[in-house]
């Protein structure tokens, strides 16, 4: 929960999906990427395996998709996000 309120404190852009978040995170314009707590492992596993090259921070929250989605006041369901720089 702690993670998910600081999403929402900040000023910078955030994004969704995980072909949005994954092209960004190629481009090395992220600081950090978040997934919900049931995002596909295997998904997770590319975060992971990218995470040191591309240099940003991966950490799993607690909330679940339909939780963060609506923790961001969005009417969909959101299972990753990265902050861009």
């Amino acid at each position: 929960m702690k993670a998910a309120q600081e999403i929402l404190k900040t000023k910078k852009k955030v994004i969704y999906g995980t072909a949005a978040v994954l092209r960004e995170a190629k481009a090395k314009t992220l600081t950090s990427v978040f997934t919900s707590s049931n995002y596909p492992a295997d998904m997770f596993v590319k975060f992971e395996e990218i995470k040191d090259s591309c240099n940003f921070e991966l950490e799993r929250l607690n909330e679940d998709s339909e939780e963060l989605g609506a923790l961001l006041r969005k009417t969909f369901l959101i299972s990753v996000i990265g902050i861009k720089k």
